[in-house]
Order: C-alpha cells, then structure tokens, then sequence
C-alpha cells in the first residue's frame, strides 16, 4: 500500500494564523502560537514514556485545555489515543483497559494491573519537542468504545484519515471557518465529541470548553459559540427557557443526533428559523453518516438528510442499513488484534434499519436488534415511539418489549409529558400502527435516570426500570 501523508493541520494553523483561537475555556482562550508550545511540552514529556507509534494510550480526565494538548501530542507522535468516562467505576476501568490490551492510562485514578501515568507528569517543562509536519492518514488515532446500548462496549479504532475526512466532508456541508467556535458539549470519550474536535482542527476553528455543570444555554453566550452539537433532550430543553432562546438565536449551525427527534420538536425549531441540521451517524463511521443540508425544509428535517459521503449508504437485505467509506473505522481491537466484520459485499452492516426515499434522503427506521416478536408479530419498538412522538402532548417516548405469558412479549412505553393521557394515546397507535403495536404499560418517564457521563439512553437500564415499575403497581 502507498503512504499517503497529509499535512499536519494543527502545524498549519500554527504557522499561517497564529493568533487564531484554538481554545476558549471560561474567561481564557487560547492561541495557535501559544498551544503549538505546550504540545512541544506534552510531545517532549511523552517521548520519555515507553510508547511507541502504534502503541494504544488510555485517557480518563475531565475535558480541559490540557486535554486537548495531550491529544494532539499523542497524534504527531502516531500514539493510538484511548478516550475514557472519567467517572466509570475503577474496576470497570480497567476491564476495558485491559480487554483492548491498553497498558497506559493517563488519569488521575489509582489502577491495578495498568501502568498510571498521573496528569501532573506533564507539568514538569520537559522541554520543547519538535513536531512532525507529515501525519500520514493511515496512522491510527484513536480507540473509541462504542455506546453499548446493549451487552458490552466494542473499541472501535479508528485511523488519522477515517477522522480527517469526516471532518472534511461535515464542514462542506455545515461551513466551519476560522473565527468560528464549535462548543464541545459532548465528551471526548464519545465519537461525537472527538468529531468536534477534528472538524474545528481541519479549518481552523475555535473549540469552546464549557466549565463543569455550566448550562448549555450559558457557555454558549459566554464564548461566542457558532456552532453546536446537541441530541434533543438539551434542545428540548433550551426552547423552552428565555435564556436558552437567546442562546440558540446566536447560533449557525445547530446539529442534532441521538436519534429520530420528536416531529412536535421539528416542527417547533423550524417554524422559529433556526439552523437545525439532523443527521445520522455512528462510532463506526468516525460520527457522520447523513445529514441535511443548509436551510432545510421541514419535510427534510423529519429524515436524516443525504449521505456526506456520495454512495457509502446502502440499503441490504432486511433493510439493514450497510456502509462503505474512507470514514469506515479500521475495525474493532481487542487483546488478539483488529476485526473489520464486512458482508460478502464488503460493506460494514450498522444494525441499524432505515430506507432511502426518492430524494435520495434516508430514514432510519430502528434497530435490528431491538425488534422483538409478539404473538407472532415482528414489532419494532423505534416505529411505535416514532407515532408517539408525533403527538404534541408527549416530549419524548422510549418503547421496549415486556415479557407476557400469552404473547411472549409486549410494548411497554416509557412516556415524558405532562399528564398520561393514555386512551388518546393508544387511539393513535392503533389507528397509525397494528394492533398488536399498542402498548400494554404506560409508564412515566423516570425523574433521574444516571447516565454516568452517556449521551444515549441505556436501553437495559430503561428495560429494568420498566419491569420494576410494573412489578411495584402489581
């Protein structure tokens, strides 16, 4: 295979905009010229670890400045990053550290059986290093775990080049230019956080690091944000709010993930005239998949938009959704090395299941492994929330199967709203849906439900949740 080398993008913004924002974290921001220094520092204290290129470094800190110093140290010195929840349980730590055969973790916990390196280390003024220009695409970056809705987390690495071209291919549909500031309101143990921060990267934008427990709406007015990534809940929640309004009103571009939103939620931001761009995407893919285009209409935003990538979206057998593109992750990593699971056509199957409609926009209809059986009947649970959500009267709903004696399984909906306004409800799916669609329990959505640092909902929690609340009611 012939290297391919790009340039590095963090050296370029160095040297032809060094007064450019990198960071605003609070009341401090900071400049290409001043960050190329530091990650001299953090490259200088790095080379004396025993890492070599290829070699996998795991993270678990909070979000800072000195994060993002590290993680571009560890890229010009063609180290594998291995983002971490910070707030995982110790153990649980080093069982995923230790199941990707990571044996460094950068992190302020004490570990056993992995080699610590404290964060302090990089305080030392090892020095300045010199940084290599050329960073070829095929290096490996990063290892990301996948969100594990499901069973346990897969690592997924990624190269250099799967990031870079995801990134390119975002900001020629969302422009992102220098002077612009992408607020990084996701983590960076999430694919959709190091998305931000590749795409801000590529063209010189500005990352805003918003401080811990600041409202969104807040750190967005604070550092003169542009852009923003959100899943629904937060933008539910901002529109409803004076401050959130101003807030979303000083924005470009307002990208929203996390699954189907809510029609009452669509229909709300479009008719307000705000830059909403819904979008498709996935650990596997380096974030992005599909998203639509600028000044949508509403018609558009009720689907996932066009692929970013011309022909990487296909539609298999049993309306899987398959994939194939530079943005494809290098496959998953484990003690015994990579895996790439490609079909015969070598395309990587999502699991996810969708369609594409005569405009060429896809729609994601749910996951092949959420569908369950009852009575006979295949029911996806994605669809019945979908008709849910349709209704103005309920936020957001979360459908999962409950076993039952006759049925084996029946629909049971978690719902967010103000009252439970249930026989309308159930009206509405059997005059949408099948019968045997409409769900048995109605629960209220829980008032806390701890997702330790998670941006999607757990569905085994949420199941547990469910049989406990039913169990409780006899």
């Amino acid at each position: 295979m012939t290297m391919h080398t790009d340039n590095s993008p963090f050296l370029h913004w160095t040297e032809h905009k060094p007064d450019a924002l990198l960071l605003r974290s609070g009341r401090h921001s900071f400049r290409y010229a001043s960050c190329r220094k530091a990650v001299q520092q953090y490259v200088a204290a790095l080379e004396k670890l025993p890492l070599e290129p290829g070699d996998l470094l795991g993270v678990a800190l909070p979000p800072s400045p000195q994060y993002i110093y590290l993680l571009l140290a560890a890229l010009h010195l063609r180290i594998v990053v291995f983002p971490l929840n910070p707030k995982f349980p110790r153990v649980y730590l080093e069982e995923r550290l230790a199941a990707a055969g990571c044996e460094h973790c950068v992190t302020d916990l004490e570990l056993e059986g992995i080699h610590r390196i404290p964060h302090s280390l990089f305080k030392k003024e090892p020095g300045l290093a010199a940084l290599s220009a050329e960073l070829p695409a095929e290096n490996a970056a990063t290892l990301v775990l996948t969100s594990g809705s499901s069973g346990q987390p897969k690592a997924a690495q990624h190269s250099l080049g799967n990031h870079r071209h995801n990134a390119r291919l975002s900001n020629r549909n969302i422009a992102l230019n220098s002077g612009d500031t992408w607020l990084l309101s996701l983590p960076l143990f999430h694919i959709a956080g190091l998305g931000i921060f590749f795409r801000c990267l590529e063209d010189g934008a500005t990352i805003a690091l918003p401080k811990e427990d600041e409202a969104l709406e807040d750190a967005i007015l604070a550092n003169g944000v542009t852009h923003v990534s959100l899943v629904a809940a937060q933008l539910q929640r901002m529109l409803y709010s004076e401050s959130g309004m101003a807030a979303l009103n000083k924005l470009k571009a307002i990208l929203l993930g996390g699954g189907p939103p809510p029609t009452t939620l669509l229909k709300r931001c479009h008719d307000l005239g705000l830059p909403l761009f819904t979008t498709y995407g996935m650990t596997e893919m380096a974030t992005q998949i599909t998203t639509t285009r600028p000044g949508a209409a509403l018609e558009d935003l009720q689907t996932s938009g066009w692929p970013l990538d011309a022909g990487s979206v296909h539609i298999g057998e049993g309306n899987v959704i398959a994939l194939s593109s530079e943005c494809l992750f290098m496959g998953y990593r484990n003690t015994d090395g990579l895996t790439l699971p490609l079909n015969g056509e070598g395309r990587f199957e999502s699991g996810d299941l969708g369609r594409v409609d005569d405009a060429g926009r896809l729609h994601v209809l749910g996951r092949q492994d959420n569908m369950f059986i009852s009575g006979g009947e295949n029911v996806q649970p994605e669809a019945i929330a979908q008709c849910l959500q349709e209704l103005d009267d309920i936020e957001f709903a979360l459908v999962v199967p409950i076993p039952h004696d006759e049925w084996g399984h029946v629909p049971a909906a978690l719902i967010c709203a103000n009252e439970m306004n249930t026989d309308a409800w159930t009206a509405h799916v059997e005059q949408q849906l099948p019968r045997f669609c409409r769900p048995h329990h109605w629960i209220p959505w829980p008032e806390k439900m701890d997702s330790n640092g998670d941006i999607k909902i757990k569905r085994e929690e949420m199941i547990a949740y469910v049989q406990d609340w039913i169990a409780e009611q006899g």
